[in-house]
């Protein structure tokens, strides 16, 4: 999964909200499996003498953090070594975070790109703003109601809330599709 994160450059979907969030959760995950690889790569070529302080001390802290000695003792193997990997992973990324600020902007730029390509395009053909055109002037000279509105989720609440002028307004500036 890491090496699919690492490559993946960015992410296509439309403009709901589920979409932009779900960006979101990529674009984090796309920067965090950048910075623990280039992390790891420190680590790969750091010298024993810098490497084995740096990691034993991240690992001090780390049970430390889990109520010292004697809590770490009493945990399963399982849990001492998925504690003690999640602990490398994490000194990995913070070591990537601190070298990414040594690498040139171009290389900086090159690891962070992550784009969102969104659905705009469709929306600016002639061919689709011609036909929703033709659609709605068939509709009313027909005297057909046409689509439903699609309400986003704030007009949906308040066209649910009872108050008429609300939903007025919510009907008012929510398109049909």
């Amino acid at each position: 999964a890491d090496f699919f994160l690492r490559i993946v450059r960015g992410r296509q979907g439309d403009h709901n909200s589920g979409e932009k969030k779900l960006f979101r959760i990529f674009e984090a995950a796309h920067a965090r499996a950048v910075m623990t690889h280039l992390g790891h790569e420190v680590l790969d070529i750091m010298p024993d003498w810098d490497h084995a302080p740096l990691v034993g001390n991240a690992i001090d802290k780390m049970i430390a953090s889990q109520g010292g000695s004697h809590v770490w003792a009493s945990l399963s193997d399982e849990r001492r070594e998925q504690l003690r990997e999640e602990c490398l992973e994490s000194l990995a990324h913070d070591l990537g975070v601190k070298h990414l600020s040594d690498l040139p902007p171009e290389k900086q730029a090159s690891l962070r790109f992550f784009a969102w390509a969104g659905c705009a395009m469709h929306k600016e053909l002639n061919s689709v703003v011609g036909g929703e055109q033709g659609m709605r002037a068939f509709w009313e000279a027909n005297g057909l109601p046409g689509p439903m509105k699609l309400h986003n989720k704030d007009n949906a609440a308040a066209a649910k809330s009872g108050d008429s002028k609300a939903k007025e307004r919510a009907d008012n500036v929510s398109q049909a599709g």
